[in-house]
């Protein structure tokens, strides 16, 4: 991901500078949402946490204890959050209804989930690769703690906008959804990443369609996906890595308010332009500060200069990714086979 939001673009202003100044004059409070937060939300730069209002919602007590005395895991392991303008965390679980549900503690603290005991049939022949190394999917359940279960839509004022949704809830995402249909339906969230599973670990669990078809009839599209997430192979083996395709687990996928099917306010657009920079989505966002208007054309073009920069370590990596293709086009010139 290319990251240009704290880049120099005009004078003594960064390009963050320049797309956050007309926000911050009207008096917009930036909102970010996190829905299942257990380590926080470290992927936005502090030049953009400043002017938002973090909410976080972790309904492990233990997890959520650590959020409150700023001492998570990933603070313990040296990834350093970001400070919000304000900090609000919330020991309860998002549901699609109010009430009391079982959380499911597992052996590896991030898989803990509302959605029950993994399918053993399912879960058992999974082994997950990390380079060449094979290692069995972590599904053993500690135990179950009731948790509050409320819905975003009332926890969430009806005139509020979040900037940013993020749900990472172990299977439970869509139920979360179905939690926020208000807010949804009016556009309240202008970019949403939310984790997907395709593999059926749990009972009744929806995969990445039910998600897509779900915001796409709100109104949202879906923008890119991160892959990052390792994947799998079902059963040991001793085929490596490169020569095996192993199989599609999990990953994120990112969604904003679709611009064009969507009446968006001026502060909509910018307040969407915004967001969509910390994530490298960058001719998106300028495409939006010029339907928004609320910049000079001269500091939007300062700022689409500013984001044609490429790191040389991203050049570095696109070079050496493209290494075997040319060398490949170079052999088929010359009548050599490449393999």
């Amino acid at each position: 991901m290319i990251c240009n939001f704290d880049r120099p673009a005009h004078g003594k202003y960064t390009v963050g500078d320049l797309v956050l100044a007309p926000l911050i004059e009207s008096g917009c409070e930036l909102t970010v949402v996190d829905v299942g937060a257990r380590n926080g939300m470290s992927e936005l730069p502090a030049s953009y946490a400043r002017h938002a209002a973090y909410i976080g919602f972790e309904p492990n007590r233990e997890e959520h204890q650590k959020l409150v005395e700023h001492r998570t895991d990933a603070a313990r392991a040296g990834i350093k959050a970001p400070r919000f303008h304000t900090e609000t965390y919330h020991p309860t679980a998002l549901w699609s209804s109010t009430g009391t549900r079982d959380l499911y503690l597992t052996e590896v603290t991030g898989a803990c989930t509302m959605m029950g005991p993994p399918i053993a049939e399912v879960a058992q022949p999974v082994q997950i690769r990390t380079g060449e190394t094979l290692k069995a999917l972590p599904s053993g359940i500690l135990g179950t703690e009731p948790v509050e279960c409320e819905t975003l839509d009332a926890l969430i004022p009806a005139d509020t906008t979040v900037d940013y949704l993020k749900v990472d809830v172990e299977g439970g995402e869509i139920e979360v959804f179905n939690g926020a249909e208000r807010l949804l339906q009016r556009q309240g969230a202008l970019f949403i990443k939310s984790e997907f599973f395709q593999l059926r670990l749990y009972r009744d669990q929806p995969l990445f369609g039910h998600q897509q078809a779900l915001l796409d009839e709100a109104g949202y599209r879906l923008i890119d996906f991160d892959m990052q997430h390792p994947r799998y192979v079902r059963g040991e083996t001793k085929i490596p890595a490169g020569a095996d395709r192993s199989m599609f687990l999990a990953g994120d996928a990112f969604f904003a308010i679709d611009p064009d099917l969507n009446d968006m306010s001026a502060q909509a657009r910018q307040r969407l332009a915004a967001i969509s920079l910390l994530f490298g989505f960058n001719s998106f966002a300028v495409g939006l500060l010029r339907e928004a208007e609320l910049l000079q054309p001269a500091e939007i073009d300062a700022v689409e200069t500013a984001l044609c920069y490429v790191p040389p370590l991203i050049r570095a990596k696109r070079a050496w990714a493209e290494l075997p293709y040319a060398a490949a086009r170079t052999m088929s010139r010359l009548g050599l086979k490449p393999y």
